[in-house]
C-alpha cells in the first residue's frame, strides 16, 4: 500500500468539541484536498452521533472508521467511540482496548503519534476544546516529524474548554495559535504556498 501524497489532517478535542467541529466545517471547502480524521475523546461509556452529526455540515464524504479503512482525500473519517485509530500505510487501522483494561485512555495522542510517523510534513495536528491533556505529547511527535502543529486559541472564538489547548501551547511545540474558524484558512494557505511551517501538498 503506498503512502497518501495529500495531507491529513488530524482534529482532537473533548468537552466542547462538537461546536469546534461545527465552526471549522462552515469554513473548510469540500474540494480541500486534504482528509480529516476526527478523534473525540469521550468518557466511558458515552455513544456518540459524530458521524450524523458532521455529515450535516460539509459537503465532504463523512465515513465511520472500521478497521482497514484507504484514506483518501476530500473526506473526513470518524473512528468508533473509544477506539484507537491509528494509520499505517495510508490505511486507518482501529483496535478496540480490552473490557477492564487500565491503560490510560489517550486516542487523541494514539492517532498524532501514527500520524506524525507516518506522513512526516504532510501531517496536521489540531487540538480544540477540552479538559484534561490528550492531545500535547501527540502533537510533540507530529512537530518533531516536520508537520503542522496547530491549537484553538482564546481570541476570536474561544474554546468552550480550554484545558486540552492550553495544555498543547505550554509545550512549546505548537505553531499556530488561532480560533477555530480561521483555522481552514490557515490550512489552505499553507497547501497553496507554503510558508516553512510544516508545509502542506
Amino acid at each position: 500500500m503506498s503512502m497518501p501524497d495529500f495531507s491529513v489532517v488530524g482534529i482532537g478535542a473533548s468537552a466542547g468539541g462538537i461546536d469546534a467541529f461545527h465552526s471549522f466545517f462552515d469554513h473548510m471547502p469540500a474540494d480541500c484536498g486534504m482528509a480529516f480524521v476526527m478523534v473525540l475523546h469521550l468518557p466511558s461509556g458515552r455513544k456518540s452521533m459524530l458521524t450524523e452529526i458532521l455529515a450535516r455540515w460539509t459537503r465532504m464524504p463523512v465515513v465511520e472508521v472500521t478497521d482497514r479503512v484507504t484514506i483518501q482525500p476530500n473526506h473526513v473519517y470518524v473512528p468508533l467511540p473509544h477506539a484507537i485509530v491509528s494509520l499505517t500505510d495510508g490505511q486507518l487501522n482501529v483496535e478496540m482496548p480490552a473490557l477492564g483494561s487500565d491503560r490510560i485512555f489517550r486516542p487523541i495522542d494514539a492517532f498524532f503519534d501514527s500520524l506524525g510517523s507516518s506522513l512526516r510534513e504532510r501531517s496536521v495536528g489540531i487540538v480544540l476544546s477540552g479538559t484534561g491533556n490528550d492531545g500535547a505529547l501527540g502533537l510533540k511527535v507530529i512537530k518533531e516529524c516536520g508537520g503542522l502543529t496547530i491549537a484553538q486559541g482564546t481570541n476570536g472564538t474561544a474554546p468552550q474548554y480550554d484545558e486540552m489547548p492550553a495544555g498543547a501551547i505550554a509545550t512549546g511545540t505548537v505553531n499556530i495559535v488561532a480560533p477555530v474558524e480561521e483555522m481552514p484558512a490557515h490550512l489552505l494557505r499553507l497547501k497553496r504556498h507554503g510558508d516553512g511551517a510544516g508545509p502542506l501538498r
